[in-house]
């Protein structure tokens, strides 16, 4: 089969790929052969300064995995032409390099050396985004997923007599409401340095996202792992955030909760979870112990008051849209706005989807407020011409056949132009089923409109995916963007996302831009478009009438 090397280098047309295995299904495709597809412009940059590029999963058009290219130096050591290769490539491969080498003008001390840093590029490159997968991008703790595969690990005998705990951050969303999300950033990880220098060596926490971690105390009985819980609490209402001249006094709350030897690790973070309610509701800045008199856990008590508030906004004219722009990145114009919803409360203040959204997926109601968000989406379509609008889509409606269906009606009973109307799906909605997630967006590209992948980056199996999924834009997660100001290694994974990007043809977006440093460096990284707080905050669909970014 045709598994492997490729040379890169300058002919009359420009740069292409030289197929240089031997394939006998395709006997054309010979060493120094046809030409096979035009290089990136941004590898051939890169290649022709010398730099090698490990671990750029592009497909060929033979559906094979380039996984690097590198430079071919000749004897006064500047680049003359470079090759690709996929890591599997074996022994017989590494035969033809001499007479593809020597074709290029390069040496034989090459092969050697770019063998032995592309292997060994690689597996710091996977093994990096392995950590990505089951880590926290900002406080570098292990994740929900981390957490749920080490309690898997765990013998049952090993829960017998252990703990765990629940931790909260109190009032944060002010923090986040006054300050900057950098603001809240930092108030984080101040907070989880404060919390691990409280905990033993055989402790496991992790954040399971926004202010919230969990903690495992294996073989800790309750006593002692509320003594832990006490030095954790105090440690962190001891210490304090310098944002400018002030200072932030944070306090915490903490569930605890005992893991029986034959109870479901499960059940005891719910009921680490419902303490941790418990001691929000009783004042904060406490521990609670989990005992079966607790009132009902947290979920119950959002459902009791969100469920009738999304219902209204079903029915009625609660539900607002906000608009945030999403920018060229070279000449700051406007290409579209995303649609953030926001329900109106009894007291007219705005509730946000983070509080809404898990409750109307819990409840069934998600469909139907998609489906409402849409009819807003298009009814302002049809009202502003001037406008390109992206709606978010639920995992739930991402491969829904008649979700689609309903965009085709919708579409059919307006002057709308589906070019005008977008959509965003997550990774995460991609990941659960490629197929179905594939046909759907393939659907609405047929239709017309066009679509965005969310929260790029975020899983491993991203990269495996770049290819296969019709995309038009990919939305690098703000995760990585939000702090590759000071962060050099998320200014690497951020430039390789783009590279690879550009590479299989789609635009790219760089979320999470706060500053007018990361504005310069989006630019300067050849990143398409960019959205974030520096840029244009979400705002109600009235200020963008007269106002531009």
């Amino acid at each position: 089969d045709c598994r492997a090397v490729y040379l890169l280098t300058e002919l009359p047309g420009g740069p292409a790929y030289l197929a240089d295995a031997v394939d006998e299904a395709h006997p054309e495709h010979r060493p120094l052969g046809a030409s096979i597809g035009d290089v990136p412009s941004v590898y051939a940059e890169r290649l022709r300064r010398g730099e090698p590029i490990l671990a750029l999963p592009t497909v060929d058009v033979w559906g094979v995995w380039v996984s690097a290219v590198a430079p071919v130096f000749d004897e006064k050591g500047v680049p003359v032409a470079a090759f690709g290769v996929d890591l599997a490539v074996g022994d017989w491969a590494k035969g033809l390099l001499p007479y593809v080498l020597s074709a290029a003008g390069g040496s034989m001390l090459f092969v050697g050396l770019f063998f032995s840093t592309l292997r060994s590029g690689q597996k710091r490159v996977e093994d990096e985004l392995r950590f990505m997968a089951t880590h926290d991008h900002l406080t570098g703790l292990p994740n929900r997923l981390a957490l749920e595969q080490y309690l898997g690990s765990l013998h049952p005998d090993q829960f017998a007599g252990s703990t765990v705990a629940i931790l909260d951050v109190d009032n944060f969303k002010v923090v986040n409401d006054s300050f900057t999300h950098n603001v809240g950033d930092t108030t984080l990880v101040r907070i989880t340095e404060t919390i691990k220098g409280q905990l033993r060596g055989k402790d496991f926490i992790a954040r399971l996202g926004g202010d919230e971690f969990a903690i495992v105390f294996p073989g800790t009985p309750l006593p002692e792992a509320g003594e832990i819980a006490r030095q954790i609490r105090e440690a962190v209402q001891g210490s304090r955030v310098a944002v400018g001249s002030d200072r932030l006094d944070l306090t915490i709350s903490i569930g605890l909760a005992e893991i029986g030897s034959s109870q479901d690790a499960d059940v005891a973070l719910s009921h680490a979870d419902m303490a941790l309610f418990a001691a929000k509701r009783t004042g904060r800045n406490r521990i609670v112990v989990y005992d079966r008199g607790l009132p009902a856990e947290r979920t119950q008590v959002d459902a009791q008051r969100m469920v009738p508030l999304i219902k209204r906004a079903l029915a009625g004219d609660t539900l607002v849209l906000h608009l945030q722009p999403i920018i060229e990145a070279g000449t700051g114009d406007v290409l579209c706005y995303e649609v953030l919803s926001r329900i109106r409360n009894e007291e007219g203040e705005l509730v946000y989807p983070g509080d809404f959204l898990p409750v109307a997926e819990r409840f069934g109601l998600i469909s139907e407020l998609d489906r409402r968000v849409v009819r807003e989406t298009v009814s302002l379509l049809e009202k502003r011409p001037d406008l390109t609008l992206f709606v978010n889509v639920s995992q739930t409606s991402a491969s829904d056949r008649d979700f689609l269906e309903f965009i085709r009606a919708t579409l059919r009973a307006t002057p709308v132009e589906p070019s005008r109307l977008g959509f965003e799906i997550t990774e995460s909605a991609a990941a659960r089923d490629t197929v179905a997630v594939r046909e759907w967006v393939s659907a609405l590209k047929e239709l017309g409109c066009p679509i965005a992948l969310d929260d790029f980056g975020t899983g491993y199996s991203s990269f495996l995916r770049l290819g296969s999924l019709p995309v038009d834009f990919l939305k690098i997660d703000g995760a990585f963007v939000k702090d590759m100001d000071t962060d050099p290694t998320h200014r690497v994974f951020v430039q390789a996302m783009n590279d690879m990007a550009h590479a299989v043809g789609k635009k790219t977006v760089a979320e999470f831009v706060e500053n007018e440093k990361i504005q310069a460096m989006i630019t300067e990284l050849g990143i398409d478009y960019g959205q974030g707080y520096g840029l244009g905050k979400p705002a109600p669909v009235d200020h963008w009438e007269t106002t531009r970014p």
